[in-house]
């Protein structure tokens, strides 16, 4: 079996723990003699969209630009038997469901449907309502500066004014304050739209914890594709 493995990002990076997953799991495929191939996402400019490297023996690319159309043929060229996805899972499992290829996706944490990134509401408790602009633009605007003293007066114009800001300022230089903070629903209508990405198509989902499990199928997703495996060693 041939698989693909899309790293959590910079394949090198030791910054957050789902690089060193991810990195610790591809390790371990080698070690068992799997036929295995990385994607790792650079953030960084390069004079080429993807380069290839060799690591431990196998196949590793590094992509530094985003381009579907570039990636897809690709990950055509390849012709894995399934795809595991770390990152960049709203792409990646769309250009997977389009060459009819298994996929499975791990979150690594429950950003991956809270816009706020933390699962957490405004009372640092765990969050059970769904995502949407009512519910979220509170927490999304904490972590922003100055942004909970703008809440009160942002939330009484409709969604559909403050998207049309957000469009707006999105065309224009970044204006420090301001940009984060008038863009905070324009984020949360992108974090709805990728996570309605994933639920289309996603085969199997791993969560690392029932908190976000109950999460995802609160906002969606179905309940016989999730399967819970903590993440890390369970003394």
């Amino acid at each position: 079996m041939k698989i693909l493995q899309i790293a959590n990002g910079d394949f090198f990076s030791t910054y957050g723990g789902g690089q060193v997953y991810v990195k610790t799991l591809v390790d371990e495929m080698i070690n068992q003699g799997l036929d295995v191939t990385v994607f790792s996402f650079v953030n960084k400019k390069s004079a080429v969209s993807i380069q290839k490297q060799n690591y431990r023996g196998i196949d590793l690319y590094e992509i530094y630009q985003k381009d579907e159309e570039v990636i897809k043929a690709l990950i055509k060229q390849i012709s894995p038997d399934i795809i595991h996805i770390h990152a960049e899972k709203a792409m990646i499992s769309k250009i997977s469901k389009e060459l009819s290829i298994p996929n499975v996706v791990t979150a690594h944490h429950g950003g991956i449907v809270c816009p706020a990134g933390t699962l957490m509401n405004c009372k640092d408790e765990i969050c059970h309502v769904p995502v949407s602009h009512q519910h979220c633009l509170g927490c999304v605007l904490r972590n922003t500066k100055t942004g909970l003293f703008w809440y009160p007066i942002l939330k009484k114009f409709p969604v559909s004014f403050r998207l049309k800001v957000g469009i707006f300022l999105s065309k224009l230089p970044f204006i420090y304050f301001v940009t984060p903070i008038m863009s905070s629903d324009l984020y949360i209508e992108y974090k709805k739209k990728e996570w309605n990405a994933i639920i289309e198509n996603t085969d199997t989902m791993i969560a690392p914890s029932y908190a976000i499990a109950d999460s995802m199928i609160l906002n969606g997703f179905p309940e016989e594709k999730i399967k819970i495996v903590p993440h890390g060693i369970q003394s």
